[in-house]
């Protein structure tokens, strides 16, 4: 029963790193407004994307439009203002901390663990947008490395949390 807990819980955790990712990433676009020609070409994309599987484009017509936006999106990190791009690192950051604590929470056994799952995914998912489009360098190791920490203290805060709970209740 505790490895389906576990389970459980990383599907809990990766959905709440996903909510928090989204929420700061929200808050960055409002302190620093993405350009509206980026979010047509997004719009382009995910149309053709969809006209795709609909049968009523190509698949050349979907590589098109993501050629666009992803050309878009690489001229936008090169000129975005340094909090912009803090803001993403923060939501990549603030995405596995939290994802983790929930993890860790809602599980009984291998907290950190746990936690240490729900960062990889949120790495993996790190490591898909910069391959998809390239970010500075830093913001990649940042990225990456402050997650991990993020994650495995995450892990043992709520571990430590759980103990002085029980050693409490004894």
């Amino acid at each position: 029963m505790a490895i389906v807990r576990s389970i459980l819980a990383v599907f809990v955790g990766l959905i709440l790193m996903g909510v928090t990712v989204a929420l700061v990433e929200s808050i960055g676009h409002g302190s620093y407004p993405i350009p509206p020609e980026l979010n047509e070409l997004s719009t382009r994309y995910a149309e053709a994307r969809v006209a795709v599987i609909e049968g009523t484009a190509t698949a050349d017509d979907a590589a098109a439009a993501r050629s666009a936006f992803r050309d878009a999106v690489s001229g936008y990190i090169e000129t975005a203002p340094l909090g912009a791009l803090l803001f993403v690192v923060a939501a990549w950051i603030s995405g596995g901390f939290v994802g983790a604590a929930a993890a860790a929470f809602l599980t009984t056994q291998w907290r950190i663990a746990v936690a240490i799952i729900v960062g990889l995914f949120d790495v993996l998912g790190i490591l898909a947008i910069v391959v998809e489009v390239p970010h500075p360098v830093w913001m990649t190791l940042l990225g990456v490395i402050g997650t991990m920490v993020a994650s495995l203290l995450a892990g043992v805060l709520v571990g430590r949390a759980a103990s002085s709970r029980r050693a409490a209740t004894v």
